[in-house]
């Protein structure tokens, strides 16, 4: 069925569905045959069974001796033959039971032939096949076509057969059916009409529907259920056919969800595809700045650590400062003193060089009278040995005195050599101690500047430790930022991952619709 076309099947279905009122009409039609038919069966065991009460009434008064069984038997027989119903049309018939007519309600030269021999035209002997089954069952119903009294044509007819077993009789009725026939056959040319007269009128009804259902179809289900299959396995480059002029129908509006979803994944493909570029970049450029931002805090902790180094020694370096500031005003004042004692060692030295002059001067006159002496020494020794004898003691005496003059003289030489040479030296000595109370006084300027230098150092030791401190606070705020900001990049990093992963299955769920670019 499902390759034939909606016009076929709804056609299709039609016909099917006449031929099954046309059935159920005709087995209604029959139904209704057979109820008559039952009705007819029906009255006909009513009609036997009145006369068989009758012959059972004679039956008992022969039983009881009232009368004779051929006297009851030949009453039971009139009784019979005047029996009618259905308008006179109904009779009984009284047989034996080898199929001999005993009585005949409306055929008296019948009585006493033998109907075994009658037979219906499909050769059937109905008449001893009734007698037969009633004998056995007690009852029968047999149909057959038999003609109308006056006639000789055949006629359907229902005998009905009861065995009266006391008298070994059969009793028979029977009635023609010619008319429930006729009326069965009025009743189904009736009612075919009817139903030609509805199948055309449904007809006619399901062309209109089969029209509006393929107008707001489109086209055959089948073509909307394969391209709706189509689309729905992400096929969007399949191409709807649907009439020209067409926009109202499933199918035109299928076209246009077809069209519409074609751009709408086209969109979102590249957008998958831009997210997943751009997820990617977020991913390395986190992954790089986590990298950046590990090495910063890195970087940071040791700055840090350097920090609280260089605090320390700018701590040490401003309480060396004070020190050294104190050891220069120490040291300035001790220049200061050594300059004093300086200038007192050029005054001694100045007096020591004046002692030294005097000293020299001494040394001459000491000169002179040794060479006085020598002189008078000499004269005396020229004098003794003019003297002779007399005068050797006084010469030895003058010799002696001249040796020691000599000796003095050469002394005093020595010794004025060494004060000359003392005197220099002193000259030099006061010349270098001059120098050295220039160089102690510059040496007192400098520890001055020095001690203002370190002060100045010490002041600036502290503002440095006072900056420093600020830097280390400025630094650990800098550490917990770039904590935070690394624990912020790993989530982002996280967020990137599962953005990407999302644009993977994206991108697959994506990857299932066939565009028309791909098919290409």
């Amino acid at each position: 069925m499902e390759r034939f076309r909606l016009k076929v099947r709804l056609w299709l279905a039609l016909a099917v569905m006449c031929m099954g009122i046309l059935a159920i009409g005709l087995w209604g039609a029959y139904k209704s045959r057979e109820t008559m038919i039952a009705d007819r069966e029906a009255q006909l065991r009513s009609v036997i069974s009145v006369a068989t009460s009758v012959i059972e009434r004679y039956q008992t008064q022969a039983a009881a001796g009232k009368m004779p069984l051929a006297d009851a038997q030949r009453a039971a027989m009139e009784d019979l033959r005047v029996m009618r119903y259905n308008g006179a049309g109904g009779y009984v018939v009284i047989e034996d039971s080898h199929s001999k007519v005993l009585m005949h309600g409306v055929r008296a030269e019948l009585e006493g032939q033998d109907m075994t021999g009658v037979v219906d035209p499909s050769g059937r002997h109905v008449f001893v096949e009734g007698s037969d089954l009633a004998q056995r069952d007690g009852e029968s119903v047999v149909h057959l076509q038999f003609p109308k009294p006056g006639s000789t044509a055949l006629a359907p007819k229902i005998n009905y057969m009861r065995f009266f077993k006391p008298w070994g009789w059969v009793l028979v009725t029977g009635v023609y059916v010619d008319d429930i026939d006729a009326l069965f056959y009025r009743t189904l040319v009736e009612y075919i009409i009817a139903m030609a007269v509805l199948c055309a009128l449904v007809s006619l009804v399901i062309g209109v529907i089969l029209r509006s259902i393929l107008r707001q179809l489109g086209g055959e289900p089948a073509y909307a259920v394969e391209i709706a299959a189509r689309i729905a396995d992400g096929d969007l480059d399949v191409v709807v056919d649907t009439k020209a002029g067409d926009s109202t129908s499933l199918l035109a509006a299928m076209r246009r969800m077809q069209q519409r979803l074609a751009h709408a994944i086209e969109q979102i493909r590249g957008g998958a595809t831009l997210i997943a570029s751009v997820s990617n970049e977020i991913a390395a450029g986190n992954s790089d700045l986590s990298r950046r931002t590990e090495q910063q805090a890195a970087a940071l902790g040791e700055t840090a650590s350097s920090m609280e180094q260089i605090t320390a020694t700018v701590r040490q370096n401003a309480d060396n400062a004070r020190q050294a500031s104190q050891l220069a005003h120490n040291a300035s004042e001790t220049a200061a003193r050594g300059g004093d004692v300086v200038g007192q060692v050029i005054d001694t030295m100045r007096g020591i060089s004046q002692s030294s002059h005097r000293i020299g001067d001494i040394i001459g006159v000491i000169e002179g009278i040794a060479f006085q002496t020598n002189i008078l020494a000499l004269n005396a020794a020229v004098e003794a040995a003019r003297a002779g004898e007399e005068g050797r003691g006084f010469a030895v005496v003058a010799g002696e005195v001249r040796t020691l003059a000599q000796r003095s003289a050469a002394a005093a030489k020595e010794i004025k050599a060494l004060i000359e040479e003392s005197a220099a030296q002193i000259s030099g000595g006061s010349e270098y101690v001059g120098r050295a109370g220039e160089t102690m006084q510059e040496v007192v300027q400098a520890v001055s500047r020095v001690n203002d230098i370190m002060g100045e150092i010490s002041a600036a030791s502290a503002e440095q430790t006072s900056g420093i401190e600020q830097v280390n606070i400025a630094v650990a705020s800098m550490d917990q930022t770039t904590q935070q900001n690394a624990a912020l990049v790993e989530e982002a990093s996280a967020a990137a991952d599962v953005l990407k992963a999302q644009t993977g299955q994206l991108t697959a769920a994506i990857a299932v619709f066939t565009l028309p670019e791909q098919r290409a």
